[in-house]
């Protein structure tokens, strides 16, 4: 509003002031006269505000005034922003994670496929857990990954070789059985895989398909140790599985997890979230905080590293001043901002071509570090029926915190990383914008309809998040393993790993199977013993029961180099027929081809 201009009144003054040094030079003080009349001279007065000096003052005044009140209005508005975008994914992790309806179906689940194992293997038999289920960071409808553990038999001549061995007879109980009968049918045989695995879901009483699905493995024990690292950092950071599950929906929705179509799977994608939580924002690393523990070696295992603080109170004994203030300042930050400076720091700051993400060491370090195993640059590939080493790409190294040796980049290419960089890039630029409304968090996981992300109502504190999630198994107890080449019984699984990389120990086919449950042995003896025990020998008589394995048969280029090289089978021909069969001399035949 403008101020007035010079009034009457001010020019009236300026003339008393004129008349009154009239007055003081009449009277001899001379000297104050120019004080007097100086205000008049330069525009000013008290009622007078438009002066230069005030016009000046008032502009400077005025313009940073404007400045600090555009300064505001762009603060609440980012503020207001940031709330929106910190209720949706508050709101769409709460949604998203299990809750105790969940919970107890996926125990239900769990005990049923129990019973048949022990059914199958024995009283001695466990059952496992592990995956998105146990770690925190699954949706509600995630299968449940588990593990057949049997302990192993006191002598060697009795072991039971893991793999599609174990798990055939136990598929085909099922699909012999009735429906019914054990609440479980099979949806899908992986046998034939690295690991092999069969998909089971759970059925209601009346045998209807409940939707929970099962993916059942044997004497895969390393998932364990990963599933109860994860979940420690869950129960550290409240933040971390909503993070993860936006993350994860992410890469999903934009074609970036699936390891068959050469990108990188759910599981790495969780592990960068940890390292940036770990780099940025000072998550401890549990490694390094189990080395500070008394009786604990130093890091530096040459294939596997199991030794980590595993739950919350033994990490709260050797946090530091400095990292718990840094971990109090991590919890308290809203989501939206974490979410952003992910997507920022893997697309601006992170170093592709050398860097690797490791939430074993916690902190940044190159490829070529003495920290990481040199094995971590290769990887083992089947090229024309040979398992050869090949080269990984030099981009996104990503070390498995558990199994040193290997980079879970294993499946990318460089096209794929490429593309793995522009949907940072466009997720940075997205999330970069001054959206003033409602659903950002949908436009960034590519949904059209909002809605669905959220369930109605306040969504509850992430300190409930994990209520309706399964308790991981504890790594603390011991699972003896005997290797299945040599028969050395070892401690746990660890360590018979470790022993079969250091050995070359591979797996072989059993020399003796059982054809009634396909169980394999090593020696006759255990074979024999089994048959006794299990009453699958009443049928050896018959040849139903032992089958010896058979020296595999020759394919390609070594088959037709026997055959040209071997004679041909003698025949009868003419008087010597009924009689001994008289050998003609074989035709002359070719030489074997060189190699």
């Amino acid at each position: 509003r403008r101020r007035p201009t010079l009034a009457p009144l001010t020019l009236a003054i300026a003339t008393a002031a004129v008349v009154a040094a009239t007055a003081l030079l009449s009277t001899g003080v001379g000297g104050c006269w120019p004080v007097l009349l100086a205000p008049v001279f330069v525009g000013w007065s008290p009622l007078d505000r438009r002066g230069t000096f005030g016009r000046c003052e008032r502009g400077s005044a005025a313009a940073s005034n404007i400045a600090r009140r555009s300064a505001a209005a762009q603060q609440r508005g980012e503020e207001r922003i940031t709330d929106v975008l910190d209720q949706e994914i508050a709101a769409f992790a709460a949604s998203a994670l299990p809750k105790e309806e969940d919970k107890g179906e996926k125990l239900r689940m769990l005990e049923l496929v129990g019973n048949l194992v022990q059914s199958q293997f024995g009283p001695a038999a466990r059952l496992y857990g592990f995956g998105s289920s146990f770690n925190g960071c699954g949706e509600a409808k995630s299968d449940v990954d588990a593990t057949i553990y049997v302990p192993p038999a006191p002598t060697a001549d009795e072991r039971i070789y893991a793999g599609s061995i174990a798990l055939r007879p136990l598929v085909k109980k099922i699909e012999k059985a009735e429906e019914t009968k054990y609440l479980l049918r099979v949806l899908e045989k992986r046998l034939g895989a690295g690991t092999p695995i069969v998909t089971l879901e759970m059925l209601s009483a009346e045998g209807a398909p409940t939707g929970y699905t099962c993916d059942l493995c044997f004497a895969h024990m390393l998932p364990v140790y990963n599933t109860r690292l994860l979940r420690t950092f869950a129960d550290l950071s409240p933040a971390l599985p909503a993070l993860v599950l936006v993350v994860k929906r992410w890469a999903k929705a934009n074609g970036l997890a699936k390891t068959f179509e050469h990108y990188i799977s759910s599981y790495s994608w969780t592990v960068m979230v940890v390292y940036y939580l770990q780099v940025v924002h000072g998550l401890p690393s549990l490694h390094v905080l189990a080395s500070k523990l008394p009786g604990v070696r130093e890091l530096g295992h040459e294939a596997f590293d199991v030794r980590f603080v595993d739950n919350v109170a033994d990490a709260q004994k050797v946090l530091s001043g400095k990292e718990k203030t840094r971990l109090k300042a991590l919890n308290s930050m809203s989501l939206s901002e974490l979410l952003h400076g992910f997507y920022k720091f893997y697309w601006e700051e992170f170093g592709w071509e050398d860097e690797v993400v490791s939430p074993r060491l916690g902190v940044r370090e190159k490829r070529g570090s003495r920290r990481f195993s040199p094995h971590l640059e290769e990887t083992r590939v089947r090229l024309k029926g040979r398992w050869q080493m090949s080269r990984l790409p030099n981009m996104l190294n990503i070390e498995d915190p558990i199994e040193l040796q290997r980079n879970l980049n294993f499946a990318l290419r460089e096209d794929t990383g490429i593309e793995i960089r522009s949907a940072l890039r466009d997720a940075v630029s997205l999330l970069s914008q001054p959206h003033s409304q409602s659903g950002l968090l949908a436009e960034l996981l590519r949904v059209d309809k909002p809605q669905e992300l959220f369930e109605k109502g306040v969504p509850p504190p992430k300190e409930v998040w994990l209520d309706g999630c399964l308790s991981p198994s504890s790594i603390r107890e011991r699972w003896p393993a005997r290797c299945q080449c040599c028969g050395k019984l070892f401690r746990d699984e660890v360590e018979k790993l470790d022993h079969a990389i250091r050995n070359k120990c591979r797996f072989k086919f059993p020399a003796f199977q059982c054809k009634a449950c396909k169980l394999g042995f090593a020696t006759e003896k255990g074979l024999l013993e089994h048959l006794k025990s299990s009453g699958h020998g009443k049928q050896r008589r018959g040849g139903a029961a032992v089958a010896a394995q058979e020296p595999p048969k020759p394919s390609g280029r070594r088959k037709r180099r026997n055959d040209a090289a071997a004679p041909p089978p003698a025949t009868a021909t003419g008087r010597h027929k009924k009689g001994a069969a008289a050998a003609t001399p074989p035709p002359p035949s070719r030489p074997p081809p060189r190699r």
